[in-house]
């Protein structure tokens, strides 16, 4: 499939159809709201998958560029500084109307999606990285634990600032980080699609780099 198919098919009827049999796999940007970003096939010898990246430079053959809504990672604390305060966290605001009709994300390897339902169709998101985690197959028990810190700190203190106690939702690591054959974790693609009835929130469960599949569903609402 070239890259407008699969777009048409991921802010169609059957997203979550799509992402039970193809790995896709995100990569992320530092800037909130709406970004220019492309998706094309990345398949090898091995497995079919496709890959959303910013829309920069030359676009591979059968990319097709589109605007999303993008949702940056913060940092939980960095160097012992808070970065991201829990209990009033900033976040992005996905609007009921006007705009793209989709959001994506960086991959989640650790993190934990954080989400409140507001008036009118809206959503409040963030992504957040959690403060100790590291790269590398070594630090993968680290990379574990903090992120399933991260995920209860969020479900027990979390809210978004000036919203307290409107019941904010977490997506994080306890959900999509089990350990898979040879030792390796599993990641997370996270997608958003907005219809006539608002936003619907999707996560793909997968190997590293989108290679295996292991489930996908639709989380929200």
């Amino acid at each position: 499939m070239d890259g407008q198919l699969v777009y048409n098919i991921l802010t169609g009827p059957s997203t979550l159809d799509f992402l039970k049999h193809y790995g896709l796999m995100i990569a992320g940007n530092s800037a909130a709201g709406p970004v220019a970003y492309r998706v094309f096939n990345n398949s090898d010898a091995n497995s079919t998958r496709y890959k959303m990246e910013p829309d920069l430079g030359m676009p591979p053959a059968g990319a097709h560029s589109f605007q999303a809504q993008n949702v940056p990672m913060q940092k939980e604390e960095k160097d012992g500084v808070t970065m991201v305060c829990i209990p009033a966290m900033g976040g992005l605001r996905l609007p009921g109307a006007g705009g793209p009709n989709i959001m994506v994300t960086g991959l989640l390897t650790a993190c934990s999606f954080a989400y409140l339902p507001l008036p009118n169709g809206e959503l409040k998101v963030a992504h957040i990285m959690p403060s100790t985690r590291v790269s590398g197959d070594a630090a993968d028990s680290k990379i574990a634990t903090s992120g399933m810190s991260l995920a209860n700190n969020l479900a027990a203190s979390g809210n978004f600032a000036g919203q307290s106690g409107q019941g904010m939702k977490v997506f994080g690591s306890n959900l999509y980080q089990h350990q898979r054959e040879g030792g390796a974790f599993s990641a997370c693609s996270i997608i958003g699609v907005r219809r006539m009835n608002g936003w619907a929130l999707y996560a793909q469960i997968h190997t590293q780099q989108a290679r295996n599949v292991v489930t996908a569903v639709q989380f929200y609402p």
